[in-house]
């Protein structure tokens, strides 16, 4: 895993604020997160040995971070510390309906090099599979890539948050996993999500170099198209906490299963589970679930489709 860490504070509002109002928040989490944090502890959660690259500041919520990998086993060797910006932050805002907006300050995220993945070379060679994100500079992703690319290691890319990634990473990408508005963003095509065309979207995706596309879709679901066949996953109903680790929870699911060897749709058949309980618990990553919980939920929903 190369990717960010953060710790967020998380606000709980009745609604969110309008432009100019102030909202009094019911009360603040401080939790654990960031997309490559939470992914690789999803991983790990759920069964896999992870490793984890990525960049913190020399402060006491740098150590947080560091505590929390090693509560689940991650290797965090890796973990580089610098002086020159303090650990990022996010700030999201959860309201009563479960919908949430995220504001991050990226800082020592931003300082993750090109070097420090290149020193990190040896434990991407020995993965069978590399997560990568978009929240650290992308030439540092694109160095990961292509080494464990060169060590037939698989490459998933959550191309989260939205923004431009290089050709040259999406040509390195097995899987691609986006919702359905950075699908839209890396297609440069606005109105894709509202056309709600996933098919077309995904086919359109596939054309830039990744094998396989995975859209999430919320409370529809997700949709995967690998070129030569794809498959519609409905949702699990559960009750919503807090959006705000369900797609991590996907992702490190994602990762975990194909590690293992399971065939693609399973792992997303999986990761669907995943990121359902994960919106059920509020904070990223202490709503990240484990194998025993997500395989309850699997077989519980499976009983119930049973004639």
């Amino acid at each position: 895993m190369v990717g960010s860490a953060v710790v967020d504070f998380i606000a709980h509002v009745p609604a969110r604020p309008r432009p100019g109002e102030t909202v009094l928040a019911r009360d603040l989490t401080v939790a654990v997160g960031g997309k490559g944090c939470n992914q690789a502890i999803a991983a790990a959660r759920l069964g896999a040995e992870v490793a984890f690259v990525g960049c913190v500041g020399d402060d006491a919520l740098g150590e947080m971070i560091r505590q929390a990998l090693a509560r689940d086993g991650l290797d965090a060797s890796r973990l580089r510390t610098t002086s020159n910006e303090g650990t990022a932050i996010g700030m999201p805002v959860v309201d009563d309906s479960g919908e949430n907006t995220i504001v991050m300050a990226p800082r020592a995220n931003m300082c993750l090099t090109p070097e420090d993945v290149e020193m990190a070379a040896a434990l991407i060679q020995q993965a069978d599979v590399l997560l990568l994100q978009g929240e650290v500079p992308m030439d540092a992703s694109l160095t990961a890539a292509r080494i464990a690319r060169a060590a037939g290691a698989q490459v998933i890319l959550n191309a989260a948050p939205a923004a431009a990634f290089p050709p040259a990473l999406l040509a390195l990408t097995d899987v691609l996993v986006v919702n359905e508005h950075e699908a839209a963003a890396i297609a440069e095509d606005p109105d894709a999500a509202a056309a709600a065309n996933w098919p077309a979207l995904a086919r359109r995706l596939l054309r830039l170099g990744p094998r396989a596309v995975i859209i999430t879709l919320g409370d529809q679901g997700a949709y995967l198209n690998d070129g030569a066949s794809e498959a519609s996953l409905a949702a699990h109903t559960v009750a919503v906490a807090d959006p705000t680790g369900a797609g991590d929870a996907f992702c490190g699911a994602i990762a975990a299963e194909l590690a293992r060897g399971a065939p693609l749709t399973d792992a997303v058949r999986l990761a669907n589970a995943a990121g359902a309980l994960a919106v059920t618990v509020t904070g990223a990553e202490p709503a990240l679930p484990r194998r025993a919980a997500v395989e309850r939920l699997l077989a519980q929903d499976n009983r119930k489709e049973s004639p």
